[in-house]
């Protein structure tokens, strides 16, 4: 199964090494495959290294892909930590 969404960045430090380090350990949670696109690449979204160097920033849009069984619950997952700003400010 396959899952994307769009999102966009609202968190004031947008994906810095806090939130991404967020975003991955999330990721890693699932079996599925997490990809990450912004400003035309694509990232391994269980690689901090490859989250952080796609420089995302507040009001970037960032591709959320997932591929693989549990796809949906990724996706959703991720979705959700990005509307909660990724923890910014807790």
């Amino acid at each position: 199964m396959r899952q994307e969404r769009v999102i966009r960045v609202s968190n004031r430090f947008g994906l810095d090494i806090c939130a991404a380090q967020r975003m991955v350990d999330l990721a890693t949670q699932f079996g599925s495959q997490v990809s990450l696109y912004a400003h035309g690449r694509w990232a391994d979204g269980k690689d901090i290294i490859e989250v952080i160097t796609l420089d995302v920033r507040q009001g970037s849009d960032l591709t959320i892909r997932a591929e693989g069984e549990d796809a949906s619950a990724a996706v959703n997952a991720i979705e959700r930590l990005a509307d909660l700003r990724f923890g910014e400010g807790s």
